[in-house]
């Protein structure tokens, strides 16, 4: 699964400027996006998580992306 929330969003929603640490904020990013996906998969059947997986930057709920910026927060407080 590709990224349901950019880099560029990520970095407006925590103020951050310049590429230094890109790497790191990338690696957060996709483990909040796993914990929040996992969890979402979790809540229902099968057919639910197909859904799940055929989302996109363009087609994921507002609530998701949501989640995955706050979770990625969470991890990114110890990179600053």
């Amino acid at each position: 699964m590709s990224l349901l929330v950019s880099l560029s969003q990520a970095k407006a929603r925590l103020r951050i400027d310049g590429s230094s640490g890109d790497t790191d904020y990338t690696l957060m990013l996709n483990q909040a996006q796993a914990l929040v996906i996992d969890y979402v998969k979790q809540q229902y059947d099968d057919d639910w998580a197909d859904t799940v997986d055929a989302w996109t930057d363009a087609t994921v709920p507002d609530q998701v992306a949501v989640a995955i910026l706050l979770r990625s927060e969470e991890h990114t407080s110890e990179l600053q």
